[in-house]
């Protein structure tokens, strides 16, 4: 029995091992690594054909997806109405539902503090072993691996099963952020305004702060005379490097050279 062609899809996300898509219903399908239950159809057998992700039910297939993202070995998405919903690797909470074990099909994604869910999720990131959500009105929240402090919400936990408030320098609130991307070790936000923000690793300068240091908390990206970089609409953060596309569609990158 042949196999046909995929068509119609709205949008395509890949990581390291794996790759989905959002077809024309709102459904997703992935395929790929099926290693710790991350392809989300409640199996981790590798599948070299595109196969929906199921409900939490384990049987009916996912509906409404808006938007999705690929950590290392989990996959979160968000559905219309703004919920969230993660799958796959929990060994650092990256699933953000308190339980601490991994899960073959989509869960919803806790609440501050562990109670109810999160709500009004308007995008979202997953990178590495943790994942970030970004709610109407801005507010930026984390959840996952805060190893060597990468998570950014300001506390020395090793890490977080549930969303925690993601905070400037000083401990206060982070701005209103319009856009996040994560990546192993450092994570970027654009801030609304047009400024942008990067906190994690740092050995090669892919914070674009003008250090080298890595920052537990959001540092400020700044150009090489040192002024903040603005007019930032959207970033990106590579394995250790990273990019920002301004207003004038011009695209400025820092981090290792050796990485494009």
């Amino acid at each position: 029995m042949g196999t046909a062609p995929m068509s119609g899809m709205r949008d395509i996300v890949a990581g390291s091992s794996r790759a989905c898509a959002i077809d024309a219903d709102g459904g997703l399908l992935c395929w790929g690594s099926g290693a710790y239950h991350a392809l989300g159809n409640g199996s981790t057998i590798s599948r070299s054909i595109a196969t929906r992700v199921l409900d939490t039910d384990g049987v009916s297939p996912l509906n409404d997806v808006v938007m999705a993202s690929l950590g290392a070995f989990h996959s979160c998405a968000v559905t219309d109405g703004g919920a969230a919903w993660c799958w796959g690797h929990n060994n650092q909470g990256q699933i953000g539902n308190w339980s601490g074990i991994d899960w073959p099909t989509p869960q919803r994604v806790s609440g501050a503090g562990g109670l109810g869910v999160l709500a009004d999720v308007v995008s979202l990131a997953a990178g590495g072993d943790r994942t970030y959500a970004v709610t109407a009105g801005g507010a930026l929240w984390g959840w996952g691996s805060n190893a060597s402090l990468i998570l950014g919400d300001g506390t020395t936990e090793p890490y977080q099963s549930y969303p925690v408030p993601i905070v400037a320098d000083g401990g206060g609130a982070f701005g209103e952020v319009a856009q996040v991307s994560a990546n192993y070790y450092h994570t970027c936000a654009v801030v609304d305004g047009g400024t942008s923000w990067c906190w994690g690793s740092n050995n090669y300068g892919q914070l674009g702060n003008g250090a080298t240091a890595a920052s537990p908390l959001p540092a400020r990206v700044v150009t090489d005379g040192g002024l903040p970089l603005d007019g930032v609409v959207a970033v990106g953060a590579g394995y250790w490097f990273s990019c920002a596309r301004l207003a004038n569609r011009s695209v400025w990158c820092w981090g290792n050279p050796a990485e494009g």
